[in-house]
């Protein structure tokens, strides 16, 4: 819960930093979608866009969901064909203490240098993200089965971002729970938080 606590800390100092705006252009951006992810660990791949101490690179691709904010309210839409050639996103990930050996016990992990961008039909948003998860399942079994929760601060990056979306700006929480099960990756993504659009 300490972990919780300092980012949600964290995520007000963000918001209490954010540029000032008219009230009319500044409201709050709410998010839900799906997908799936998969690792990779080569060391080559992961010295190049990670951190010094990450262990792997974790990918996303997002099979639609939906969006609302005062520029945009509909749908998330989906990777084509949920190609994992093509993520949407990715994050470097690495345990904090020891690797998981035992399926009944909670690891804790941290996530850093993330980034995400959600295509909408009036632009894309993208967003980087930093955080923190935990971690429990049986890696010992093929396929493996895992469930993890993972706690999340990000930051708009508008200058990235594309439509209605181009030179956004806010921070928020994101909260994600990932797992595989039976075979099946997946994940389940909320985030909330305020939003400032280009004047």
């Amino acid at each position: 819960m300490r972990r919780l606590s300092i980012l949600v800390a964290a995520f007000a100092l963000g918001f209490a930093v954010m540029p000032a705006a008219t009230a009319h252009r500044t409201n709050m951006l709410e998010a839900e979608f799906g997908g799936f992810g998969f690792p990779t660990f080569d060391p080559a791949a992961v010295e190049e866009r990670c951190p010094e101490g990450f262990m792997w690179i974790f990918n996303t691709v997002v099979l639609g969901g939906g969006m609302t904010s005062a520029e945009y309210d509909g749908p998330i839409e989906a990777n084509p064909m949920g190609d994992p050639l093509v993520p949407d996103g990715q994050h470097c990930s690495r345990w904090k203490q020891a690797e998981p050996t035992n399926p009944d016990k909670w690891y804790p992990g941290r996530v850093g240098a993330g980034m995400l961008t959600l295509p909408t039909t009036d632009g894309d948003l993208v967003v980087r993200y930093r955080g923190i998860f935990k971690f429990r399942g049986d890696l010992s079994i093929d396929p493996p089965e895992y469930l993890s929760k993972i706690w999340l601060i990000y930051r708009i990056d508008g200058d990235e971002s594309t439509g209605v979306f181009a030179g956004a700006r806010g921070v928020g929480l994101m909260r994600v729970t990932d797992k595989l099960e039976n075979g099946e990756p997946s994940f389940h993504n909320t985030m909330r938080g305020p939003i400032r659009f280009a004047d």
